[in-house]
């Protein structure tokens, strides 16, 4: 079990099922190239499976111009 923390909706989700961070996005609605996963702070690549107790962050990823 970890838990991912959605910074746009203000909350926490606990995910039972270890798999890769992309996988975690597509399954809670967001398109993985479109996110950035934070652990303490620092990038997490998008293959990469967390591991038990650890909290990701899951941020949108804005560009502009």
């Amino acid at each position: 079990m970890f838990k991912i923390r959605l910074l746009d909706k203000n909350s926490v989700q606990i995910m039972d099922k270890h798999r890769e961070l992309r996988e975690v996005a597509k399954d809670l609605g967001y398109n993985p190239e479109s996110v950035i996963f934070l652990r303490n702070g620092l990038p997490v690549p998008d293959d990469e499976i967390p591991k038990e107790g650890e909290e990701i962050i899951l941020m949108k990823a804005f560009s502009g111009g």
